[in-house]
């Protein structure tokens, strides 16, 4: 599971992709309960407005550590998929990084939560097709790789129909 969740290396399945984002949000919900009790068993106050600043840079530092896992599953699950790792990125990053600039901006409340609202209901929708789109049927394509380099390019080849057929199929030696 450890390798699901922070390699970013090759594909998984809808099963593991809900899988991992579950564990993901459990341990989000389970964090935040232990900062806001721990908090206010050390005296933070309770009263709505007035945030220490603990507590935002707890949050911040939770809300990081939580992208790297975040990102290992998209991108997995869109190679899965089929999709390009820079349009994954792309569509997972932009309108979280766009929801979260709203916040520093100078606009209206109104305009704020509605940025941060469309920004959320694309990523929902995003992860919704990811859950619900079946990927690849088979075995994890193999990755390109090079030809191997033959020794006897230097020298002219001559056709003979009882090796071609054999070297087609990797049998020189034979």
């Amino acid at each position: 599971m450890l390798r699901t969740l922070f390699s970013f290396g090759g594909q998984i399945d809808r099963r593991a992709f809900m899988l991992g984002n579950l564990a993901i949000f459990g341990a989000i919900v389970g964090l935040t309960i232990v900062i806001v009790v721990g908090a206010l068993m050390a005296g933070a106050p309770a009263t709505p407005g007035k945030i220490p600043p603990g507590f935002v840079l707890a949050f911040a530092v939770m809300g990081l550590a939580a992208c790297w896992p975040s990102l290992a599953l998209y991108l997995k699950r869109f190679r899965d998929l089929g999709v390009g790792v820079l349009p994954g990125l792309a569509v997972v990053l932009v309108p979280s990084v766009i929801g979260n600039l709203a916040a520093f901006l100078h606009m209206s409340l109104v305009a704020k939560l509605g940025v941060q609202g469309l920004a959320s209901l694309v990523n929902l929708g995003v992860f919704i097709a990811c859950c619900a789109l079946k990927g690849r049927t088979g075995p994890p394509a193999a990755p390109l790789r090079e030809p191997e380099p033959r020794a006897d390019l230097g020298r002219p080849q001559r056709f003979s129909p009882t090796v071609a057929p054999r070297a087609q199929f990797g049998l020189r030696g034979l």
